[in-house]
């Protein structure tokens, strides 16, 4: 048997495989995927934008977001940024310790809107809302929202 494992072993080497078990891949990026989450925050404010209704106005400007055209949206992919944005939102979100340790705050949803970014974690609701937190590009918290 021995001789066996020994021989399965060096074949799996010669063919460049490992036979030792692999760990899972740690997150390669803090900010959560694009998806219909996303898809349904950014039509939200593109339509608030878009709106001629003055309490849709009164939303975006509370929200201290600037008025930009559609391609000024964009889920945030870069690295850097999506390191930035989890740690500015886990810093003002008021997470307890065990909160902040589970694997649900290693990762944040980010948008730009602009020159401005709004992150959320839907794990963490507050009530039956999820704050909303929206940045200046130095990750310096303007207001939030639910």
């Amino acid at each position: 048997m021995y001789r066996m494992l020994a021989c399965v072993s060096m074949l799996a080497i010669a063919a460049g495989r490992s036979t030792a078990r692999t760990t899972p891949k740690l997150l390669t990026s803090a900010c959560r995927a694009a998806d219909s989450t996303t898809a349904g925050e950014i039509g939200y404010w593109k339509g608030k934008m878009h709106s001629s209704d003055p309490i849709d106005s009164a939303d975006v400007n509370h929200a201290s977001l600037p008025y930009v055209a559609d391609s000024a949206f964009a889920v945030v992919t870069d690295s850097t940024v999506c390191a930035a944005a989890l740690a500015a939102h886990n810093g003002v979100a008021g997470y307890t310790s065990t909160e902040l340790s589970s694997p649900a705050a290693a990762t944040v949803y980010a948008i730009r809107v602009g020159p401005r970014y709004i992150t959320w974690n839907p794990a963490f609701p507050s009530g039956e809302f999820t704050v909303h937190a929206v940045w200046d590009s130095s990750f310096v918290q303007l207001t939030h929202y639910f």
